[in-house]
């Protein structure tokens, strides 16, 4: 089997849980916008006519801030999903020998389970993310001042879902016992979920979450190749 041939057997596999997972987020995101123009009056006509008005005003919080925790649920959700779905699931019904003796590489399936996560996590649910960021702009839900970092900021928080389905992974990949390192990959992963969001610089943060991808993204190759399946 090819690379592509494989991609499609993991996104024909995967795409029902991420379409419900994105489906949770647009509706919730949503809800969100609307209980806000239901209950909060509008920015702009909370000020009187010829008033001035101070700088933190202006710099006040968007308010769809409270999908924050949707967005951080439905992506760890999805990614530890996808993790157990790409695999742990083969562990358990003993699939892994029917695929890995076929005429390809272990580098091309494992190429293919993590450009599926790739598509289902930061694509997909980033996507919707930025559609729902675009119709808050649309219907003026900022102040005056629209803050772009609460845009890069979901997208931050996406990347962290990514970072679960590799410490996913690299837990079902591990051969050793639960009481001694195999839970070390998730102890890693929550490390660098706390980090990032302990970080006040979106470059900071971006560069704390990479250092955890790249970490756990060598783990899972090397962990790949050497497990006896």
């Amino acid at each position: 089997m090819n690379f592509l041939a494989l991609l499609k057997k993991e996104l024909r596999e995967s795409m029902p849980y991420i379409t419900i997972v994105a489906a949770l987020l647009l509706s919730g995101g949503l809800l969100c916008i609307n209980a806000y123009l239901r209950h909060r009056p509008s920015f702009y006509h909370s000020i009187p006519s010829g008033e001035l008005v101070a700088m933190h005003r202006l710099a006040q919080h968007f308010h769809m801030n409270g999908t924050g925790i949707l967005i951080m649920v439905c992506s760890l959700v999805l990614g530890v999903g996808l993790g157990i779905l790409h695999f742990w699931l083969p562990q358990l019904t003993r699939t892994w020998p029917f695929l890995i003796h076929r005429s390809t590489s272990k580098t091309t399936i494992l190429s293919a389970k993590l450009t599926a996560a790739l598509i289902g996590i930061p694509v997909v649910l980033g996507s919707v993310w930025s559609v729902l960021f675009c119709h808050a702009c649309r219907i003026r839900l900022f102040a005056p001042v629209v803050h772009y970092r609460i845009l890069y900021e979901g997208w931050i928080i996406i990347g962290l879902g990514f970072i679960a389905y590799l410490a996913t992974a690299c837990s079902g990949l591990d051969t050793h016992r639960w009481y001694t390192t195999r839970l070390l990959s998730m102890v890693l992963a929550l490390f660098v979920i706390i980090a990032t969001f302990s970080q006040w610089q979106i470059v900071s943060a971006v560069a704390m979450m990479s250092l955890g991808l790249v970490i756990l993204l060598l783990q899972t190759y090397v962990f790949f190749q050497v497990k006896q399946f």
